[in-house]
């Protein structure tokens, strides 16, 4: 069966063929049985949608962690782009205190690789 996705004044914002986990559903928003009208004129859009009772809609999905060989790369290109955006902080005429605090924030993420669970990296917090 089909599924329609309400806006909060009832209308239809999507029609989907199947639920998916993977699926948004904005605030205020429901999602009902929906049955495509027929050709017969005397029917109304809003006989269409037939509302599902809230257990018939739950879907269950098991959510798994990904490989840490998958997630290291990622960690790595967000601290390489700290990195680069941060290179400024070194140049020559920055002020000492200023380029002080920006080399320790940058050893810090320099040192992501040696935390030990890429799943919960503690990054460090740039200078002000």
């Amino acid at each position: 069966m089909p599924y329609a996705f309400l806006t909060p004044t009832g209308e239809i914002r999507q029609i989907v063929a199947k639920l998916s986990p993977f699926m948004r559903v904005a605030e205020g928003e429901r999602i009902v049985g929906y049955n495509p009208p027929s050709l017969d004129a005397s029917m109304s859009a809003a006989s269409a949608v037939t509302p599902v009772p809230a257990e018939a809609m739950e879907v269950e999905f098991t959510v798994q962690a990904l490989p840490d060989e998958v997630v290291w790369p990622t960690i790595r290109a967000r601290r390489d782009t700290l990195l680069g955006q941060s290179d400024w902080t070194q140049l020559p005429d920055v002020p000492l205190p200023t380029k002080a605090a920006w080399a320790d924030y940058r050893q810090a993420l320099r040192d992501i690789t040696q935390q030990a669970d890429p799943h919960n990296i503690i990054w460090p917090t740039p200078p002000q």
